[in-house]
């Protein structure tokens, strides 16, 4: 290959980086996500009050519809994630597998919206690269995209309405 050639191909060179970055780093979320990071207290009370409103309908403390899980040893946590991890835990059977699958999807999903978002608003296949190489050098993000935690889908959810929120604003300019 020849630099000419790199020029010549540069938008076709970084889409192709991109969508291995992406794919990579899709492997490494998945990589041992039901044994790492290792069950922390708060992630296993949410475990828990979501295996209880599968088999029973009701939190752990048996209320029917709760707002909020008010945990056994009182901090805690929003019914958000469960509602989302139910239809899979229902469907799939109660592993931490499953439990997490649906943190590293809505993570990847956001990773693959936003990129896609700074592609179709600049047209600049580089700052697309740039953006994935951002989130997949982010320790923070990864650690929050395998570990279910009430705070942790809060900027997944946040994100996913942000960016819903500008494509629609960007679309109805250009119509």
């Amino acid at each position: 290959m020849t630099i000419s050639w790199l020029r010549n191909h540069k938008k076709q060179v970084l889409l192709i980086a991109t969508s291995a970055l992406f794919i990579f780093y899709a492997g490494l979320l998945f990589y041992k996500l039901a044994s790492v990071p290792n069950l922390f207290i708060d992630e296993a009370n949410y475990a828990n009050e979501v295996i209880s409103f599968e088999h029973f309908g009701t939190d752990m403390h048996g209320l029917r519809y709760p707002i909020y899980f008010s945990s056994a040893w009182g901090q805690g946590q929003s019914i958000l994630y469960s509602l989302i991890a139910r239809p899979i835990i229902k469907f799939f059977g109660f592993s931490f597998l499953t439990f997490r699958f649906p943190m590293v999807f809505l993570s990847l999903l956001l990773i693959g919206l936003i990129c896609g978002y700074v592609l179709f608003i600049s047209k600049n296949y580089l700052a697309t690269f740039l953006m994935m190489v951002i989130f997949v050098t982010s320790p923070g993000w990864f650690v929050m995209s395998r570990w279910v935690l009430d705070a942790n889908i809060a900027p997944v959810v946040l994100g996913l309405g942000l960016v819903s929120l500008l494509f629609s604003f960007s679309t109805r300019k250009r119509m």
